[in-house]
């Protein structure tokens, strides 16, 4: 018998604490083969029935007539449990949280409905512990409260689940857990968890050499917290001094390896073939989902390239599957991205009309595929014509200049400047950029052939107004560079005065610049923050993150950002 050579050592205490009735109940029987420890809390307010000792007493009851610790069979006991109550039900709804431990002397599985709790502790820590159904356990889970709040927290008697329950019931039962001698088994209710921490739990179970003496120490621990509304309390401890050891182990085992090899050996011949089949086939089937999984999660992360390396192996599975329709579509998907590593290499070797035709040709190809990679496509669409309009500008400013058309030279210029800045290309903006100085360059030398402080102080003013609408523009890049021009042009001409009023006006530029650069940067970590919440799938923060960017960028009129924003934002959906 594994009770007669096993040794469970039960001892529990239940007080009414300050309520004029224990509305707790525990009970356990110890069968041959099987043990049940139970125990329970009533959440109801009827004066006449407890709904504790009906749930309990059900449980008890059910496992007598039929130990197990199979999960449908547990769940079975909590099910009819949870029907009697609702069967007592009159007046008053009863309503009651349960757990409940059954073993076979050896290993052991728990169940939880509500929020009793289930500890086991072991060499001096705490090895398992059960999980309260509650919102205030749902908030820790999802980062939003820490575990030591939780006791007080406003919403922990807040239950999904529990007995007497008539709709969505949903117990929470362990797999099989293997106790090991010298293991402590713990079942309390709200009122032992809500005025004792886990770290005095252990210290308590820890001091004590048989149960009475952790009931002892955990009583004294919750009666010197001296809570004037102090509730029920009820905390059973099992101490497994020894865990039964079957004698006949060895020799079952040998048994049934020889019975086992023998019915191996007369089936071989007829199932290896099958075996071996379904086997190869269910693996291949496998590595198939999981190349194409994998290849998804490469192309919403942008990574291209690990993402065809995928398909390549995806499509080698569904050949050896033998499934050519899946093989066309997955080649056709891999063709879209191939185009679209042959346009980044466009677009790094500056052939950006190539690069143009391939995007669009894979954008079309796309629509007729899941629009796989689509958002990767349309963003690259975009940052490619930035590309084109840029070195457009730049090719006609340089004819302009050639020609001597130096104004319109300087539009082009200008225009090929802040394209490059809205696509963040720094190379073409840096050649804008030197473009411009030429430019200046040459007005300056046609300025300095009239050697006129007049005429300087006059392009110093020119320079001042392009300077002042371009603030009003917002393009306080340009601005800063005009006020500078017009400062070298009042400094030239030695107008001391007017070379100190426009320092006022390089200051302000320089400080919007300033700002702009920190609200991007804002935007930026807006939007990595997000992302973040994508990865946890946090979608309402998430979208909380990205309307705070998106509301940086529609202050600053970034259209880029703006349109960036707007895709993660539809990816969330509604």
């Amino acid at each position: 018998m594994r009770k007669e050579n096993s040794k469970f050592v039960t001892g529990f205490v239940s007080e009414a604490g300050a309520q004029l009735k224990n509305r707790d109940y525990f009970a356990f029987v110890e069968l041959d083969n099987f043990a049940c420890y139970v125990i329970a809390d009533g959440i109801d307010d009827d004066q006449d029935l407890e709904s504790a000792k009906i749930a309990v007493t059900s449980v008890i009851r059910s496992f007598s007539e039929y130990p197990s610790m199979r999960k449908n069979i547990i769940k079975g006991y909590l099910n009819l449990a949870n029907r009697e109550l609702i069967g007592e039900s009159m007046d008053v709804k009863l309503k009651s949280s349960i757990t409940l431990v059954v073993t076979n002397y050896v290993k052991m599985v728990y169940a939880v409905a509500g929020n009793t709790r289930f500890n086991l502790f072991g060499d001096g820590i705490l090895k398992q512990a059960s999980l309260d159904q509650s919102l205030s356990q749902d908030m820790n889970l999802y980062g939003n409260l820490p575990l030591d709040k939780i006791a007080q927290h406003e919403e922990r008697h807040n239950l999904y689940s529990y007995l007497g329950q008539t709709e969505g019931f949903s117990p929470f039962i362990s797999k099989k857990i293997s106790l090991s001698d010298g293991d402590i088994l713990a079942l309390f209710t709200k009122g032992v968890w809500e005025n004792i921490d886990t770290g005095e739990m252990i210290t308590s179970v820890g001091s004590g050499a048989e149960p009475q003496d952790v009931l002892d120490s955990v009583e004294e621990t919750i009666l010197s917290r001296q809570t004037l509304d102090l509730t029920d309390y009820t905390l059973a401890i099992i101490f497994i001094d020894k865990i039964f050891s079957d004698p006949n182990a060895e020799k079952k085992k040998k048994t049934i390896r020889t019975v086992v090899i023998v019915a191996l050996i007369l089936s071989i011949v007829v199932t290896i073939v099958v075996f071996v089949f379904l086997a190869i086939r269910n693996k291949n089937k496998e590595k198939l989902e999981d190349y194409i999984q994998n290849s998804t999660n490469y192309v919403d992360s942008n990574n291209i390239p690990r993402a065809i390396e995928e398909y390549d192996k995806a499509i080698e599975q569904a050949q050896k599957l033998g499934s050519k329709l899946l093989k066309d579509e997955l080649n056709i998907k891999k063709t879209i991205l191939e185009s679209i590593v042959q346009a980044d290499e466009k677009i790094n070797s500056k052939d950006f009309s190539e690069a143009e035709l391939l995007l669009v040709k894979a954008r079309e190809i796309s629509r007729e595929n899941d629009n796989i990679a689509s958002s990767y496509i349309d963003n690259k669409l975009q940052i490619v014509k930035g590309f084109i309009k840029v070195h457009d500008a730049l090719a006609l400013g340089d004819e302009l200049l050639e020609l001597g058309e130096l104004l319109k030279a300087e539009a082009k210029f200008l225009e090929a400047r802040k394209e490059a800045a809205n696509i963040f290309y720094i190379e073409g903006r840096e050649q804008a950029m030197q473009n411009l100085e030429q430019v200046y360059q040459q007005q300056t030398l046609l300025k300095e052939e009239i050697d006129s402080k007049v005429e300087m102080e006059a392009a110093a003013i020119e320079f001042i107004k392009k300077g002042d609408q371009s603030f009003l523009d917002n393009d306080y890049d340009s601005a800063e560079m005009f006020y500078r021009m017009a400062k070298d042009k009042f400094d030239s001409a030695d107008v001391k005065d007017k070379s100190s009023s426009i320092q006022e006006k390089i200051d302000l530029s320089l400080k919007k610049i300033a700002d702009v650069n920190a609200k991007i940067d804002q935007a930026t970590a807006y939007i990595q923050e997000g992302d973040q919440f994508v990865i946890m799938q946090d979608v309402p923060n998430a979208r909380n993150a990205y309307i705070l960017a998106r509301n940086i960028y529609t202050e600053l009129n970034h259209q880029k950002g703006l349109k960036e924003i707007q895709d993660k934002l539809d990816m969330l959906g509604s």
